[in-house]
């Protein structure tokens, strides 16, 4: 089943599965739905598990079909409490089955957090919201859309700032092959440096 693209001429092609079922899509559904972005196509859907193993396992087979008709396909999750050996191999899992991976150890916030501040160490996802909300300026609520289209717009000019943050808390971790153990630590940074090739030039 081949799937339309688009009507407009588009370079490339996107489709994003994220475990969250507002944050994750109302962040990247944001860069097209503002016209940020040119000549690319962004999808996203989302898939309701918890379990970063199980995401990853039940995404591709339910969207295989998808792989072919997109020049790049993504699993965006967290390992919130996913064992430890598990979440390793939802990402060996993922790439084995050439699937791109952004995951964020412990949970998605932390991709917004590296856009005011580099922050290197071991930070639970309970106190995202206190931290989030500090720098912001208003009280970040999860899953809120309104909130999350506020922040958004607060997060685009601070963009180049989160992408160096994320590289370097990445590289700082000496062990790459257990993901698992490197808290706090994100590679959405990977995807959106792929998006940021379309954004207009203001």
């Amino acid at each position: 089943m081949k799937r339309k693209i688009s009507k407009r001429k588009v370079d490339k092609s996107i489709f994003i599965i994220s475990q969250g079922q507002v944050t994750e899509p109302e962040y990247f559904k944001y860069f097209q739905r503002n016209k940020r972005i040119v000549s690319l196509d962004i999808k996203v859907n989302h898939e309701n598990e918890s379990d970063a193993l199980k995401f990853v396992k039940k995404s591709i087979l339910r969207y295989n079909d998808y792989f072919s008709n997109y020049d790049e396909c993504w699993l965006i999750f967290d390992k919130d409490e996913t064992p430890d050996n598990s979440f390793n191999e939802a990402i060996k899992f993922a790439e084995k089955k050439k699937w791109h991976v952004a995951y964020s150890n412990q949970a998605f916030e932390f991709w917004f957090i590296l856009h005011f501040e580099l922050y290197k160490g071991q930070l639970h996802r309970s106190n995202y919201k206190n931290r989030l909300t500090s720098h912001i300026g208003f009280q970040y609520l999860k899953n809120d859309k309104n909130s999350l289209q506020k922040l958004c717009e607060l997060l685009e000019s601070k963009l180049d700032d989160a992408i160096k943050n994320a590289e370097t808390v990445f590289h700082s971790f000496i062990d790459q092959n257990n993901p698992a153990q490197n808290e706090s630590s994100t590679t959405v940074h990977f995807l959106v440096k792929e998006i940021k090739n379309f954004l207009k030039q203001e």
